[in-house]
C-alpha cells in the first residue's frame, strides 16, 4: 500500500487575513478645553464671591472714591439744581479745553462760554468774570490757566469728600445696607441708593473676569502638565 502527502503548510481553524496596521500618528489631546472649562468655573466664582461684597465701603468704613465719585455724578444730573448743573457742566468744559487754549482770547472765549461756572471758579476774588477776562495777557495766560485748573480741581475734591461723608451717614455697619439719615437729604439719599445696582454690577463683572483669568490660566498649565 502506498500513501500520498500533499505538501504545504499545515493549517488549524480558522484562517485570518492579513494584518493592517494604522499608520496615523497619535495626536496628543489640547489643554485648551481644560483652560476654558475652568476659566468658566473661576469666573463663576469670581461673581458669586464679589456679588456678596459690599462695595461702597472699605474696611475702615470710609465710603470708596469711586462709588462717591458715581453717586455725585448721578445727583447732578438728576437731582441738582439747573444753576448747579449748568455750573458742573461748565467745569468739565473748561476742563476739558484749558490745556489747549493758545492764547487770552481763547480762554477768554472758553470763559465766557462757561460763565456760570466762570463766575464760580473767580468767586473768591471779589472782581467780577469780566474785569478778570480785562486783564489776561499773553504774559499772565499760563498763570491764569493754572489758577483755572486749581480751583475747578479743589471744588471738585470739596464736593466728593461732602458726598462720602453723606454716604458714611448713610450707611448701617450692622445691617450691611443704606438708609436714610436724619442729615442728608433725600434727593443726596436718592443718588446714592439709585448708584449702588449699577456699580456693584460693575464690581462683580470686574471679579468675574479676575477670576476666570486666573482660572483658566491655572487650567491651562495644569492640563500641559497632566496631559500626555
Amino acid at each position: 500500500m502506498t500513501y500520498s502527502y500533499q505538501s504545504g503548510p499545515l493549517t488549524y481553524g480558522p484562517q485570518q487575513g492579513p494584518v493592517f496596521y494604522d499608520t496615523v500618528s497619535y495626536k496628543k489631546p489640547s489643554a485648551l478645553p481644560v483652560a476654558l472649562g475652568t476659566a468658566v468655573i473661576g469666573g463663576g466664582v469670581g461673581a458669586i464671591m464679589a456679588g456678596r461684597k459690599k462695595p461702597y465701603i472699605n474696611k475702615n468704613g470710609e465710603a470708596i472714591d469711586s462709588f462717591a465719585e458715581k453717586a455725585y455724578e448721578r445727583y447732578m444730573k438728576k437731582e441738582a439744581t439747573d444753576e448747579a448743573k449748568k455750573i458742573h457742566a461748565g467745569n468739565k468744559n473748561i476742563m476739558k479745553g484749558v490745556d489747549s487754549v493758545k492764547t487770552p482770547e481763547e480762554l477768554k472765549t472758553l470763559l465766557n462760554n462757561n460763565k456760570e461756572a466762570a463766575e464760580k471758579i473767580y468767586g473768591s476774588t471779589n472782581q467780577s468774570v469780566d474785569d478778570i477776562l480785562k486783564n489776561i495777557t499773553q504774559d499772565n495766560l499760563s498763570e491764569n490757566k493754572k489758577t483755572i485748573k486749581n480751583n475747578i480741581k479743589t471744588s471738585n475734591e470739596t464736593n466728593i469728600r461732602d458726598m462720602k461723608n453723606k454716604i458714611q451717614a448713610c450707611w448701617d455697619k450692622e445691617k450691611k445696607k443704606f438708609a436714610k439719615a436724619d442729615s442728608v437729604d433725600d434727593k443726596f439719599f436718592k443718588s446714592i441708593k439709585k448708584s449702588t445696582s449699577g456699580f456693584r454690577n460693575k464690581i462683580i463683572g470686574k471679579y468675574a473676569a479676575i477670576g476666570a483669568a486666573i482660572a483658566g490660566a491655572v487650567g491651562f498649565i495644569a492640563g500641559k502638565i497632566f496631559i500626555k
